[in-house]
């Protein structure tokens, strides 16, 4: 049974789709600002049990849940993409962000209903001038500070309070071609999204992906095919030879087992023995 808030409503929260435009030798394409998750969720384990986070080691928009001290969703889409930013200042009229969708995600125990806001670089200096590679280096330097908790056995004696601030969520940030967003999201052959997530489910025995719900899917395609038609259609087209290939390799499959029992020798009969079975076999 799917929990929402108290009131039985999906919980409300909202996410930044950061966006920007490079250029390269093959031309103008869009970057798209994603974090990679944590795989196990460490807030909700304990020493003995292990809980993953929802999308483990998936690549997702940063973002969170509403706050009664919010004002609006967009207040919360700001808020929280403060604190997953570890705290880069975003001045009050340096928040330029529309609205571009709002979708509702099921859960396991939950419902969510998602605002999904997009900030373009061009439009917010914050984002334009946000330098990733310090970003990841203050995960490092926080991720090494929990494993020192962790350790020393220190962690599982915290509050929630405070474990709710150390505890890692978020592996790293990167700033990631939109057409690869939508390739990994999509894709159902690709096993792992990079080493950091294949380490980890052999780590905690994961046995495969839960990438981004349906929805979230369809608002990067839909990104996809308005900043660049062409590539939207090449992806489209890429997904139909996999999928014609895949249909295409079970015809084979089922080909070659036909085939084989075609081949095989027929069964021996062997004629039923005429003598009388020994009467102590029927006692």
């Amino acid at each position: 049974m799917m929990v929402n808030n108290k009131n039985g409503e999906p919980i409300r929260c909202a996410v930044v789709v950061g966006l920007k435009s490079t250029n390269s030798s093959d031309g103008e394409y869009w970057e798209v600002l994603m974090e990679q998750r944590q795989v196990k969720n460490w807030l909700k384990s304990t020493p003995n049990r292990t809980v993953l986070m929802a999308w483990p080691g998936e690549y997702a928009f940063p973002g969170g849940a509403n706050e009664p001290s919010d004002k609006n969703m967009e207040e919360t889409a700001k808020r929280e993409l403060q604190e997953e930013l570890l705290g880069v200042y975003i001045a009050p009229h340096d928040f330029h962000a529309r609205l571009f969708d709002v979708i509702f995600v099921p859960g396991l125990r939950r419902n969510y209903k998602v605002y999904i806001y997009i900030a373009f670089a061009h439009a917010n200096q914050w984002l334009n001038a946000l330098q990733v590679k310090r970003l990841n280096e203050n995960l490092e330097r926080r991720m090494g500070e929990f494993q020192l908790l962790l350790g020393t056995g220190e962690y599982w004696k915290l509050t929630e309070q405070h474990k709710m601030y150390v505890s890692p969520e978020v592996h790293k940030f990167v700033w990631m071609p939109l057409r690869e967003a939508v390739a990994i999201a999509t894709n159902p052959y690709i096993e792992h999204v990079n080493e950091f997530q294949r380490g980890e489910f052999l780590k905690h025995k994961v046995q495969k992906r839960d990438p981004v719900g349906a929805q979230m899917i369809e608002v990067l395609k839909e990104l996809l095919a308005e900043l660049e038609p062409m590539a939207a259609q090449q992806q489209q087209q890429q997904q139909q030879q996999l999928q014609q290939q895949r249909r295409h390799g079970q015809l084979r499959a089922q080909e070659e087992v036909r085939i084989r029992r075609m081949a095989a020798p027929p069964p021996v009969y062997i004629e039923p023995t005429q003598q009388p079975m020994p009467r102590d076999y029927l006692l």
